[in-house]
């Protein structure tokens, strides 16, 4: 890196002991060198496309990854066979990260996101539905116990909680779970 630096004229780097940070240097530099190993991926797919398939790397939360994009992924796939995909889960803020900083492609995300770096491309609003055992009522039977998401940034967590504060509970028995698939086989 500091041969690097030499040449360049520029301290590309700042390193502390909790963190390295690109300097507005180092950013600049690197958003080149993405665009040059995409120009490369783009002449070796234009070239043999069998060889070297074009991917999109779109990560979401989990929440989203497990809910919605599998859906979506295969209506794309159908319609654009001649590329890849791949998908990662991250929580928002990390995803907003990587994004800014060209490591993926696009993000799926639930809530509010940064809107002085990113614009949205797409939305769309759905149903929540809180379901419970067919015997259980509301009000006779009191407090029920909330399977949520163990992210606090989960939207369904959150909405969840809303629910609940809506509904005048107190005192909820809590259980939290990694995965929405956890969540789901109950």
């Amino acid at each position: 890196m500091k041969i690097l630096e030499d040449e360049l004229g520029a301290r590309l780097l700042i390193q502390s002991n909790l963190e390295v940070k690109l300097t507005e240097e180092g950013t600049t530099l690197y958003k080149y060198a993405k665009d040059i190993l995409k120009l490369v991926q783009d002449a070796k797919s234009a070239i043999n496309k069998k060889k070297w398939r074009e991917y999109l790397a779109i990560d979401t939360t989990q929440t989203v990854s497990a809910a919605m994009l599998p859906k979506i992924f295969l209506l794309f796939m159908e319609e654009n066979d001649d590329i890849g995909m791949s998908m990662k889960t991250q929580d928002k803020q990390r995803l907003q990260e990587m994004l800014f900083y060209g490591e993926i492609d696009s993000v799926f995300v639930n809530g509010l996101f940064d809107e002085e770096r990113f614009e949205s491309v797409h939305s769309f609003s759905e149903d929540i539905v809180i379901l419970s055992h067919q015997d259980f009522k509301f009000v006779e039977d009191g407090c029920p116990t909330l399977f949520v998401n163990r992210d606090t940034t989960c939207t369904y967590r959150t909405k969840t909680f809303e629910v609940e504060k809506d509904n005048g509970y107190t005192d909820l028995r809590i259980m939290e779970f990694d995965t929405i698939e956890s969540i789901c086989m109950l």
